[in-house]
């Protein structure tokens, strides 16, 4: 079951309506409005147990992965293999996905939709037959899944662990014990305020400095217009005064782009992230300074742009 927050509905899919041998295992999709239960669908996704469901509310469309179909619960050891297929339910109807990637067919996942990220992330599950489990972090992002860094904690009771996202960090509970864990998110923040001169540039940040990402750049807003600019970047945060009511807030210059202000006093400088793991968590401060010959320190400075690199 997932809660549709678009809809306003809880939906649940398919699991088991008999008992050992014959499960009677069912797949069909309802609908519960907190009044009644609405059948909305017995076409879609295979019959199945087990399977994985949460509600993607950017896209609105719940997700389901995996799950398993055998007859037998008294002989695992026959059981075919677990099922590795997505699936969304769109209000509508059901669509498969067909991913380049996906995570190893597997029952007794847990999803959950992280709105830090926007993505919804699956972890945890195995296969009925030797039982094996699954650690690893997966990201759905509406056409493809991709495999992250980090693992959940072992645990023998893993088909029944909930799994789920809890302010900022993600939350599992078994009679094994309960564990909180959490991810480093890319963000960005504003900080000070420009200063210097009559036209205060601004700064701001175009996307999010994901680990690798190729698209992270810099805004460089309110310049004048053919202005030549210098583009600080410092490890770490400060606020140091200058003078001229004027604070830099870089903590030391480790690297510089230099560009020139179009004619509207706009400038986008492109900030390439590396893919290096070691920098996840690293917060890294940008600060511009634009040329202003009526300004009393000669340029005019930008407010800051702290920059904390994650996934």
């Amino acid at each position: 079951m997932t809660y549709d927050t678009t809809r306003n509905v809880v939906l649940l899919f398919g699991g088991s309506g008999g008992t050992a041998p014959s499960l009677g295992l069912l797949g069909d999709t309802w609908r519960w409005d907190g009044t009644n239960w609405t059948l909305l669908a017995t076409n879609g996704p295979p019959a199945r147990m087990a399977a994985a469901m949460t509600f993607d509310p950017l896209r609105s469309r719940a997700v389901l992965f995996g799950g398993v179909g055998y007859p037998d619960l008294g002989n695992v050891g026959s059981a075919p293999p677990p099922i590795g297929d997505t699936w969304e339910w769109d209000g509508t109807a059901w669509h498969e996905a067909v991913p380049a990637t996906s995570p190893q067919p597997r029952w007794g996942a847990r999803m959950d939709y992280d709105p830090a990220i926007q993505r919804v992330v699956l972890i945890r599950g195995g296969t009925p037959a030797n039982q094996t489990q699954f650690a690893e972090p997966w990201e759905w992002d509406g056409i493809n899944w991709q495999l992250r860094s980090g693992s959940a904690p072992p645990n023998p009771d893993f088909q029944y662990a909930p799994v789920a996202r809890t302010g900022d960090h993600w939350t599992l509970v078994s009679v094994y014990g309960t564990w909180i864990g959490s991810t480093v998110v890319a963000r960005t923040r504003e900080q000070g305020n420009a200063c210097g001169g009559a036209t205060l540039p601004v700064l701001r940040a175009e996307g999010d400095p994901t680990l690798g990402a190729s698209t992270f750049a810099a805004e460089l807003h309110r310049a004048l217009p053919g202005a030549p600019f210098l583009l600080g970047l410092g490890v770490g945060t400060a606020s140091t005064p200058i003078g001229a009511g004027c604070t830099v807030y870089l903590p030391q210059l480790d690297d510089t782009r230099l560009g020139v202000a179009g004619p509207t006093g706009f400038a986008r400088i492109p900030l390439p992230v590396p893919g290096a793991p070691q920098l996840i968590g690293l917060e890294v401060s940008l600060q511009a300074g634009a040329l202003d010959a009526l300004a009393p320190l000669g340029f005019a400075l930008s407010d800051a742009v702290v920059a904390r690199i994650g996934h």
